[in-house]
């Protein structure tokens, strides 16, 4: 389920952008450049101004890859204004895209209990309970989050993927076709939210995959196909679409097409240990088997406990 979101996940080079945040209706707010980061902006204004400016700061920080100076901003927001909603959920977003998924839902609550309308919130939390396999309380969350955005995207697409896993496929091709449908369209914005492409922020090559892998387990391979490849043309850098249009391919017996996908899964994601298992398996399954047996050895010693790369 990680594997999936980390949509996966994590493999991943994340774009990070700002995002609506819930009942906000003013256009975000151009943050600083990289060279501006250093010198944070003064402000005679109010504390609570200080508090969103610095909020600001702290996202910054995250969308030039600076984490670990964001989680020590939030922090120190925190400490200033322990009532800061944003605050807790800005920090969570970061522990979320870390995996450091008990730090995230912690966060996560804490936001949720000071903002109950915090859309964002409640579908970060969705998110990470399917992480965890709790997947009543996942699509609780996202079924939240959409209440009080009825156009949160990234809501729907992870409910979907709750729903697939308690194989409730056809609710899960409604909620994955309608995160298709919405697009990254919002009917709010703010500059004090954020939100990371694993979450399906909204991207949407990741629904696409998540709709395809739904086609997939009702074994309707041509639409796992289509959505499939549709996710990987919309993010180029997607492994986990090419990983699952491989394993398709891998079942048609297109041997050579997996062999191509799960070779893109290694170029993008080199500690892929199921990745090169499965190109293994599509060697050996068309008798090149000293490349199989070199793929197999890669898996192993990626994952010695992967118990599949020493049977084949």
């Amino acid at each position: 389920m990680r594997t999936i979101f980390f949509f996966l996940v994590f493999s991943l080079l994340v774009s990070l952008f700002i995002v609506p945040g819930a009942g906000c209706n003013k256009q975000a707010t151009t943050m600083p450049s990289e060279t501006e980061l250093e010198v944070l902006p003064a402000s005679d204004d109010t504390a609570d101004e200080m508090v969103q400016q610095r909020i600001s700061y702290g996202i910054t920080l995250a969308k030039n890859g600076r984490f670990e100076e964001a989680l020590s901003e939030f922090s120190e927001i925190i400490e200033l204004d322990p009532l800061s909603a944003d605050a807790y959920y800005n920090r969570g977003s970061i522990h979320t895209y870390l995996g450091e998924d008990d730090k995230a839902i912690d966060d996560s609550t804490k936001a949720i209990e000071l903002d109950s309308d915090h859309a964002l919130a409640y579908s970060t939390r969705g998110y990470l309970y399917n992480n965890k396999q709790e997947y009543d309380k996942a699509i609780a969350d996202c079924t939240k989050a959409i209440e009080l955005v009825p156009d949160l995207a990234m809501a729907f697409s992870n409910r979907g993927t709750a729903y697939n896993q308690l194989k409730e496929y056809d609710k899960a091709l409604s909620d994955c076709s309608k995160a298709i449908e919405l697009g990254p369209q919002y009917s709010f914005i703010s500059d004090t939210t954020l939100v990371f492409n694993y979450m399906g922020e909204y991207n949407a090559g990741r629904a696409y995959n998540s709709r395809g892998i739904v086609y997939k387990n009702l074994e309707d391979y041509d639409n796992a196909l289509a959505d499939f490849s549709n996710s990987v043309e919309m993010d180029p850098e997607f492994s986990l679409g090419y990983f699952n249009r491989g394993l398709v391919y891998l079942i048609l017996n297109k041997y050579q097409w997996a062999i191509s996908d799960f070779s893109k899964v290694i170029e993008l994601d080199p500690s892929n240990a199921k990745a090169y298992y499965n190109r293994g398996k599509a060697y050996g399954t068309i008798e090149e088997y000293e490349k199989a047996l070199t793929d197999f050895d890669m898996s192993i010693e990626l994952d010695p406990g992967y118990a599949y790369a020493y049977l084949f």
